[in-house]
């Protein structure tokens, strides 16, 4: 690898810890109706992010990470509108809504919104023809959520985004959310899913499951962007696109170590943000 190409700098006062009142402008966010949000994703980070920028939007927000406990949450509760993740494991989002669509009654359909990183011809068509009613592509930001709920639930939300000068995907993340600890968050709940990723694809490229690899690129590729890490989003778009199994044993040991030098680099910045006691950042 020729190393890890970041979009990132944090650029915090000198002695001043990152959590506490740095000169961070907030995104401001109205809603004038709180809704109830079930968000369906089997990604630990996605589900964070989700949770917190629905937060700062002014809605609740309840998180699953699989298909059957979306439908199990859905039979016990009442929620406005859900955020469905397409590419999970054993039941996928396209899956999971034709049986939320069978189990509906006359005048109960709530409105699914898919959510995915994956952005090939064809596939919010796909989307809408298992039964849900929007698209989504992952990244997520703030302003493009907040249109999408106010488009299937008309409540209205108005989101003044701070200004980005462009420098860094993790600053543009604290600017949306208006507090450098959530991003720390997001941050460390990637570093926590990197073993799982790395066993996912070592495993399912040396077995008879390349689909195994290829869904831990599919999910690394979309964290990786949201982080600033581009060159690791990169190699793993690279590796999901991978027809020839030969060729996906050949494009791992980049990627793995990719993976490293990024998690080195995030766990870099996650110290910035909340350096340890005593240390200024």
């Amino acid at each position: 690898s020729d190393g890890t190409t970041f979009a990132a700098s944090i650029p915090l006062p000198v002695g001043r810890r990152a959590n506490d009142a740095v000169a961070i402008e907030p995104t401001r966010a109205r809603s004038t109706s709180s809704l109830h949000v079930l968000v369906v994703d089997d990604s630990a980070v996605n589900l964070m992010l989700a949770q917190s920028q629905l937060e700062h939007l002014g809605h609740g927000a309840t998180t699953v990470d699989n298909g059957p406990e979306a439908i199990d949450m859905l039979a016990k509760k009442r929620f406005d509108l859900v955020l469905m993740d397409w590419h999970m494991p054993h039941m996928d989002g396209l899956q999971t809504t034709r049986l939320i669509r069978s189990a509906e009654g006359d005048g109960n359909r709530i409105p699914i919104i898919a959510t995915t990183a994956s952005v090939m011809a064809g596939d919010r068509e796909t989307c809408l023809d298992a039964g849900m009613d929007d698209y989504l592509p992952k990244p997520v930001s703030l302003a493009d959520l907040a249109g999408m709920i106010g488009r299937w639930s008309g409540t209205d939300t108005d989101v003044n985004p701070a200004g980005n000068d462009g420098t860094s995907e993790i600053r543009a993340l604290i600017d949306e959310l208006g507090n450098p600890a959530i991003a720390q968050s997001i941050i460390e709940a990637f570093i926590a899913e990197v073993p799982g990723w790395r066993s996912d694809l070592q495993e399912g490229t040396a077995s008879d499951q390349p689909v195994l690899a290829r869904r831990a690129a599919h999910t690394l590729k979309s964290t990786a962007q949201l982080l600033g890490a581009l060159e690791l989003a990169r190699l793993g778009a690279d590796f999901e696109a991978t027809q020839s199994d030969a060729e996906l044993t050949s494009k791992l040991p980049a990627l793995l170590t990719e993976l490293s030098e990024a998690t080195d680099r995030l766990q870099s910045i996650s110290e910035q943000l909340n350096p340890p006691e005593g240390k200024a950042p």
